[in-house]
């Protein structure tokens, strides 16, 4: 809560022109996208970052929130592959840092 998060994922293939998109099912579900939360950055060796801000997070009730991840290949004009899905768990802030 509060805090910001930035996680790795790294596919076995070259995501060069991929599209991916995710979304957390907080209250107020939230979509992350290329360039708005997705970031590649290293595409030939497949890796990636999902990154959430420290706004995104502070008003968030402490809790277990279901997420999913898409990738639309290149040429493909859908979401065909759900790549993984899983939790993200927030807790609540202890120490606020201003």
């Amino acid at each position: 809560q509060g805090e910001t998060l930035s996680l790795v994922v790294k596919f076995p293939f070259d995501v060069t022109d991929y599209v991916f998109k995710s979304t957390i099912s907080f209250p107020t579900p939230l979509l992350l996208t290329n360039g708005d939360g997705i970031e590649i950055i290293d595409a030939e060796n497949g890796e990636i970052t999902l990154n959430l801000t420290s706004e995104q997070t502070q008003d968030i009730a402490p809790g277990q929130y279901p997420f999913d991840f898409w990738s639309s290949a290149p040429g493909s004009p859908t979401f065909n592959t759900e790549e993984f899905s899983g939790f993200i768990n927030i807790f609540p802030s202890i120490t606020q840092i201003t």
